[in-house]
């Protein structure tokens, strides 16, 4: 069951042995801005997004949409959210499949819905589950009218991102890659941590691995798909999309943070913590908190050189910032030669 905008905690050594798979489909991001338009709009989505999409519903498509219009965390039953295994699916392949969905599915997990919320919005569709399913295809393909040329125009994002993912699984830095990436998630004493009134404490990932599903979607979009204490996907908005009119991020930066970043761009030699506070204009004991996470990762090392502690990259961290940027360190290389270990 999808629980937004996320779970309690998942341990860091539970993100690193598993690997990280893409769903890129469209069915999600329409499905949460259709929701935004007929909302609030509390999660971000661009009021340009939401115009387009209003200008095509009619009056009964917010007769239909109510049960997803709410104030707080929203519960939705999987059939209705698209959620499609990787590599992704077409919007006519995901809703063809959602229509198809068995009704005792659908209406089984539409009461676990309706019983965490206390919503009574479900209403209309236990009573007639054809009737109301047809009325909200009817409402995601008038949407699809205003949405598609705003995802057709989010390939390239999307294109980077699913490269972006692609590359921190290959170094093993699924659990740096999770750090903010929704907007109630972060990194924190060893576990990715998700604030949500639905479900606490420890979860798992599938031996298949997580997957990851970029949306379209503001700021404050997210999917969290949950089957007991398993968690089977997450859908996050594509950062690069988050601040459309500000100049996107380089990928290094986008992968270890820009202190971090400017850390191994330093290190052409091996240098003093000293002198990259300096350079990060930050105070050294911040400088070791991000040389100690970097070395973690098994990026830099550090080394004693009489009374100066110095750090310098290691293969790995070459081989990082060589893929990273090929302009200045060589031509990229095969994923395959990265050195073994974990972020």
């Amino acid at each position: 069951m999808p629980r937004l905008p996320g779970v309690d905690y998942i341990e860091a050594e539970e993100v690193r042995r598993r690997p990280f798979r893409v769903a890129v489909t469209p069915l999600p991001s329409l499905q949460g801005a259709l929701v935004e338009a007929v909302g609030t709009g509390r999660k971000g989505t661009p009021a340009a997004w939401r115009r387009a999409i209003g200008a095509q519903l009619r009056e009964r498509d917010y007769e239909t949409l109510a049960p997803f219009v709410t104030g707080g965390e929203t519960l939705v039953p999987d059939p209705l959210l698209g959620l499609a295994e990787p590599p992704g699916e077409t919007l006519k392949d995901g809703i063809e499949r959602m229509v198809a969905t068995p009704h005792d599915e659908l209406l089984a997990e539409t009461e676990v819905c309706r019983v965490a919320t206390g919503s009574t919005a479900w209403s209309e569709l236990e009573r007639d589950p054809d009737r109301w399913l047809r009325r909200y295809v009817a409402s995601l393909l008038r949407a699809w009218k205003g949405f598609g040329p705003i995802w057709r125009q989010a390939q390239t994002a999307l294109d980077r991102e699913v490269e972006r993912i692609g590359v921190a699984t290959a170094v093993d830095a699924q659990l740096e890659l999770l750090d903010g990436l929704l907007a109630r998630g972060s990194v924190d004493d060893g576990r990715w941590c998700l604030s949500c009134r639905f479900a606490v404490g420890r979860r798992e990932l599938p031996d298949t691995g997580l997957v990851l599903m970029p949306l379209v979607a503001g700021a404050g979009g997210s999917i969290i798909d949950v089957a007991g204490s398993t968690m089977r996907r997450v859908g996050y908005p594509v950062p690069a999309l988050r601040q459309p009119m500000a100049e996107p991020a380089a990928a290094l930066e986008a992968l270890v943070g820009i202190p971090r970043a400017q850390i191994l761009r330093a290190l052409d030699r091996a240098t003093s913590i000293g002198r990259l506070a300096e350079a990060l204009r930050v105070v050294p004991s911040a400088a070791t908190h991000h040389v100690s996470a970097l070395e973690a990762a098994g990026l830099v090392t550090r080394s004693r050189c009489g009374r100066q502690v110095l750090v310098g990259r290691t293969p790995r961290g070459e081989a990082l910032l060589a893929l990273y940027e090929p302009a200045s360190s060589g031509a990229p290389p095969n994923p395959s030669s990265f050195p073994s270990g974990s972020w």
